[in-house]
């Protein structure tokens, strides 16, 4: 039985977070507040890879991963879980813009309680992006100037601590997400009241709700959530128009398929045997729906809602492996986890829109003529990112009361030698 003193230090805490939570959806513990200190943690470092720790030796490990990138690190919480567990992500930014206008990547493990590596393969990453930032890396420096990378080392604590993999509410968080087939109105996948999000159904959990407001709070080109059970990068859409569950092996195209077959195919290629004697998936990549269907996935929500393209990587046939395993899978994600960030936010189309030359930004829309979903330039500096596969396109610019612009553009193939992707970026005056 929990003690008296016990419940009131929950409820003190509980009531700390909520605070935060409500006041800006996102916070900065100052408990845990990443000071100035050049700790240089380098990610083979092996108590990254001793053992899985439980909840709070995970959120002292990564406050300590992220100490070598002083004040560009910063713990932040962005919900509750059902029995109360801070929900919180290590944040490495060097840049200028504020939270809500920063173009941002995210990884996402331990949606699944018992598929954990992604917890630790996460804190080795922070070790590896601080301790090249710390030392000076050119390219690392460029990533964390140019975006903000947010690792969220577990999406299911509660799961974790119970080894299941639902969440304490017995839900599959990755089957409790509002879905476009489900619902029939893709609308309701992101409907806001009051500037909280409004859950489609009285059956979404804490854990998927604060996954949606942080989403939706922040300005998130692209995400890999890390899973366990196969060895494949799979890619939306992951179910059909007709709800069917069958096993039919046909893909089910999104209106951006060559772009997210090319950012699997990038992952598949960086990773170092994803690619290599797979006989159920050559490539090391597959289409969700054509693997088996599955709804409520917070794949396809990431997509349709948040205009955040994210994949779904299975990073070992079993569950739970054991440590001497974890360690080489790290070894196998090491560069793409590393280069797969870039290739996704600076890799494809970006600029900024402005009235006139060197003028005020202007939030104009940014069409890709004959791909799927549009993005916007941001009010606050004009810029805007769209992810793209290497090709030509044309692109249209639009916003109310401007004559409209077109630009011819073409992204290239990035080399096998690039470690920082950079497509083409241009300057629109309306």
């Amino acid at each position: 039985m929990r003690s008296a003193a016990h419940g009131r230090t929950v409820m003190a805490r509980l009531a700390a977070l909520l605070a935060c939570l409500l006041a800006v959806h996102r916070c900065v513990d100052a408990a845990s507040s990443l000071d100035g200190r050049r700790v240089l943690l380098d990610s083979s470092a092996v108590e990254y890879f001793e053992r899985y720790y439980d909840n709070a030796e995970l959120r002292k490990m990564a406050v300590g991963a992220g100490l070598a990138c002083g004040h560009a690190a910063q713990i932040v919480s962005w919900g509750v879980s059902a029995e109360h567990e801070e929900l919180f992500a290590l944040e490495l930014y060097a840049g200028e813009l504020s939270p809500d206008v920063r173009p941002a990547f995210k990884y996402v493990g331990n949606i699944h309680g018992d598929e954990p590596s992604g917890r630790n393969l996460l804190l080795a990453l922070a070790g590896e992006l601080c301790s090249r930032y710390a030392s000076g890396d050119a390219d690392i420096v460029s990533m964390l100037k140019d975006m903000s990378i947010v690792l969220i080392f577990t999406a299911n604590p509660d799961g974790f601590t119970h080894h299941s993999r639902a969440n304490s509410g017995h839900r599959d968080l990755n089957r409790n997400y509002p879905d476009p087939w489900m619902t029939g109105v893709k609308e309701d996948l992101a409907l806001l009241e009051g500037g909280r999000l409004r859950p489609s159904s009285n059956l979404q959990q804490p854990e998927t709700v604060a996954m949606m407001e942080f989403t939706l709070s922040r300005r998130f080109i692209g995400s890999l959530a890390l899973h366990e059970g196969a060895l494949v990068a799979n890619y939306p859409f992951d179910g059909y128009v007709d709800k069917s569950t069958g096993s039919r092996r046909q893909v089910h195209r999104t209106p951006d398929h060559d772009t997210f077959v090319h950012l699997a195919r990038t992952y598949a290629r960086l990773h170092t045997t994803m690619t290599v004697s797979n006989r159920e998936f050559p490539e090391g990549i597959t289409n969700g729906a054509q693997w088996y269907p599955v709804y409520g996935g917070m794949q396809d929500w990431n997509y349709l809602a948040a205009g955040c393209l994210e994949l779904t990587l299975e990073l070992n046939d079993d569950k739970w492996p054991q440590m001497d395993r974890l360690k080489q899978m790290w070894e196998e994600n090491r560069a793409a986890m590393v280069r797969y960030p870039a290739v996704v936010v600076t890799g494809g189309l970006t600029g900024t829109v402005t009235q006139g030359p060197g003028g005020r930004p202007i939030a104009a829309r940014v069409h890709v003529v004959g791909q799927g979903y549009n993005v916007t330039a941001s009010a606050a500096v004009g810029d805007f990112y769209r992810p793209l596969a290497p090709g030509a396109y044309e692109v249209l610019f639009e916003a109310d009361g401007y004559a409209p612009a077109r630009v011819a553009v073409t992204v290239p193939a990035s080399q096998p030698g690039d470690a920082y992707v950079r497509g083409p970026h241009v300057s629109v005056a309306l």
